[in-house]
């Protein structure tokens, strides 16, 4: 055999991986430039068996002597391009799971694996997550809506100080929290307005998936709970059960939030995106109302800032400026001017202020901006920039 299992002498706890590993029939499990973020999380990973391509294993010791820091800058860009491939396998997941006539214990593990991995990305470059969930290329509901649910949901996590096992969880549950709109996700978009069967189908969900992931062999409580309560609301009004503030699991309180925000910004059938500044301002205003759960609003705000990475912002000058980075204060977004007033690239982008800020602009009307935002995560293609 041209490959080797790896032990706990070859992988090392926040080192980056030089190469690709893959479990015992060959899937991919972790990529190259991937970071193990703990003692747990590899454990996990080497029971179930960690392997490498003869060549590849040859091929990263070769360069594990590379700078840290290059390598770190290199893998900013990779994991930006990753998004897509995070889209395309919980969108197979979902379907796949939805689809089952029996218990899938790949199913879950893989979704179990892909909550590690995004947490992986969310510890080690959290603007970056948070970027992709602002800057998006497709609008394909089923793929897009449960990563960026899970990102923000295992930020949000990382930030209330929540134990692993139950931030892992959550972050599965917020991967896995619509599985139960999956049959009927053509029809949901749809313009029109929904007919009574649907509008039902719609309020079941919840309870839809709790048994799909159920029966798929998902024992979790706290996953399943999670999933079975993420719409409902603090002051009772939400959905199934109409359960209030005490009957709520922590896992749900920090879901729904992170659901209803990625909700907002992004383009549905039947509404065009909310700003993010105006999404967190109905955030706000929801858990000032007892509607969301209040601490995980407020931290949302404290944590992604009025401008989150991701945001394209019209300067007084009329270019186009993307917000990279979150700065000192919310208020002050690292950011960098790429467009012109007509929206077409800039040859040559370069630092902008927070206080020549006009206003914020719709992104899925500027995407032929988005290569010059992914140009600028990668180091090489940013020093021809600047």
């Amino acid at each position: 055999m041209n490959r080797i299992r790896l032990t706990a002498k070859d992988v090392k706890v926040g080192d980056s991986l030089p190469y690709a590993v893959y479990d015992a029939l060959g899937m991919l499990m972790l990529r190259e430039g991937q970071v193990i973020g703990s003692e747990k999380q590899l454990k996990n990973l080497l029971g179930q068996g960690m392997y490498v391509q003869r060549p590849e294993r040859d091929r990263g010791i070769a360069i594990a002597s590379a700078s840290g820091k290059e390598r770190q800058d290199a893998s900013e860009v990779q994991v930006y391009r990753r998004m897509d491939e995070f889209r395309f396998r919980i969108r197979s997941l979902l379907r796949r799971g939805s689809e089952a006539k029996q218990a899938q214990p790949s199913i879950v593990q893989s979704i179990s694996n892909m909550a590690l991995e995004l947490h992986d990305i969310c510890v080690n470059y959290q603007d970056i997550a948070i970027l992709a969930v602002h800057l998006f290329y497709h609008d394909d509901y089923l793929a897009d809506h449960p990563l960026h649910a899970a990102i923000m949901s295992d930020i949000l996590a990382t930030r209330l100080d929540l134990a692993e096992d139950i931030r892992l969880s959550l972050v599965c549950a917020a991967l896995t929290h619509d599985i139960g709109l999956v049959p009927v996700m053509g029809e949901l978009s749809q313009s029109h307005e929904l007919d009574e069967f649907h509008q039902r189908l719609v309020e079941q969900h919840p309870q839809t998936g709790v048994r799909m992931l159920h029966g798929l062999g998902v024992i979790d409580p706290l996953w399943l709970e999670t999933v079975a309560q993420h719409h409902e609301r603090m002051d009772g009004s939400g959905y199934p059960q109409g359960l209030t503030r005490d009957g709520i699991g922590q896992g749900a309180r920090i879901l729904m939030v992170a659901d209803v925000y990625s909700a907002l910004v992004r383009n549905r059938p039947y509404r065009s995106e909310v700003f993010k500044r105006n999404a967190l301002d109905t955030i706000l205003q929801l858990s000032n109302s007892s509607t969301l759960d209040r601490p995980a609003a407020k931290t949302l705000i404290k944590t992604i800032g009025l401008y989150p990475p991701g945001t394209l912002l019209k300067m007084k000058d009329e270019r186009i400026a993307v917000s990279l980075a979150r700065g000192a204060s919310v208020y002050q977004p690292e950011l960098m001017a790429i467009g012109n007033r007509e929206g077409n690239p800039l040859p040559q982008v370069q630092p902008a202020q927070a206080d020549d800020i006009l206003h914020e602009i719709s992104p899925s009307k500027y995407r032929g901006l988005y290569p010059q935002v992914e140009r600028l995560l990668d180091p090489a293609q940013r020093k021809r920039l600047v």
